[in-house]
């Protein structure tokens, strides 16, 4: 395994993790740990994420996006853009095949992978980042326990750290609702929750394959009965050694992941 620092753009890095092996080209995996847009919690979210998708044969980056102080709502999807942008332009040297690159999210990082599902395309993002059209669409995304909705009772903190001035401001907030974001071009999707989430309710996960479902889009959802925020992988990698962060049958999601991922 061959482990580096990749600079994407000031104060942007990708912590990347690379099989040694060339052949074959393996898909690969940005990881976008949560913390509400304050913080990037990559101890749990993060690099053993990162492990355990290179396990099943990804290639993997962990991005550490611009969280608090955002001067641009637009800043952390650019992030995602340019790291897209960057597996793809790179994929000989990294290994990679560059039509299989795919982002999986927790929480706040669930929403900035959700938002670029439906707005790879964004006239706006793409005013801003100067990039090749449709280099920066993932081939689908893995929604976490996600932020999604700012009509739904999340923690307020979440958007108020993303849009900052605008944070109360109706057409900013429909804007940075990702369930409003999704349309015929939007990409696979799948989704990961647990009924008991008191900090970002199930409904945020429902309302996102709903609207999946209206535009027929492919979408696999899955939810489990009992656990709180924050379940990262279930098991003993990420689970502070407390019972309720340990589920053996939340931690599939992964292998799920993986065989929703291999049938895009």
């Amino acid at each position: 395994m061959i482990y580096k620092n990749i600079q994407i753009d000031t104060n942007v890095v990708m912590n990347c993790y690379i099989s040694g092996q060339k052949e074959p080209l393996r898909p690969a995996m940005i990881v976008l740990p949560g913390g509400g847009y304050t913080n990037i919690c990559a101890d749990r979210e993060g690099d053993p994420v990162a492990l355990a998708f290179l396990s099943r044969g990804f290639n993997t980056f962990v991005l550490n996006y611009t969280v608090a102080p955002i001067d641009d709502p637009y800043k952390p999807l650019a992030d995602l853009s340019q790291a897209i942008a960057y597996i793809r332009t790179h994929s000989e040297e990294l290994g990679i095949n560059k039509e299989r690159v795919f982002a999986v999210g927790f929480s706040a990082g669930a929403h900035l992978a959700a938002m670029l599902a439906g707005k790879w395309n964004d006239k706006t993002l793409a005013e801003k980042t100067k990039l090749p059209y449709g280099i920066n669409r993932p081939t689908g995304v893995v929604l976490c326990y996600g932020v999604i909705s700012c009509d739904l009772q999340n923690e307020e903190r979440v958007f108020r750290a993303l849009l900052g001035e605008h944070s109360e401001d109706k057409e900013w907030r429909d804007k940075f609702s990702a369930e409003k974001a999704v349309n015929e071009d939007s990409v696979p999707a799948f989704l990961v929750h647990t009924m008991t989430d008191e900090t970002v309710p199930v409904k945020n996960s429902l309302i996102f394959a709903e609207m999946m479902a209206k535009y027929n889009l492919l979408c696999e959802l899955h939810i489990y009965p009992r656990g709180p925020h924050g379940m990262a992988l279930a098991n003993s990698d990420t689970n502070l050694g407390r019972e309720d962060l340990t589920d053996s049958a939340y931690a599939r999601w992964v292998d799920d992941a993986c065989v929703f991922m291999s049938r895009i």
